[in-house]
């Protein structure tokens, strides 16, 4: 069994940028182990890619690093649990 997945409220914005959340869930919902780090060859291809929704500035490393986002450990409100 896999363990949840939890779609956070940056997803959209971040996903508009580059598409390693939605290669990451898919990854995981098909059972597909997700790595630490991207390749070397998978990064190049990230590098470039670019996005009138994000200033440059705002670009995360991570974002064209790696599938895996850093863990949550906040709180989950209470309208999710009602939901679930």
């Amino acid at each position: 069994m896999l363990p949840p997945v939890f779609v956070g409220h940056d997803i959209y914005r971040q996903a508009a940028y580059g598409s390693h959340h939605w290669a990451g869930l898919w990854g995981r919902l098909c059972g597909r182990a997700v790595p630490a780090t991207l390749s070397p060859q998978a990064q190049a291809v990230l590098q470039p890619l670019s996005c009138d929704l994000i200033d440059d500035k705002e670009v995360r490393e991570c974002w064209r690093s790696t599938l895996a986002d850093a863990p949550n450990r906040g709180a989950v409100r209470k309208e999710i649990h009602e939901l679930v």
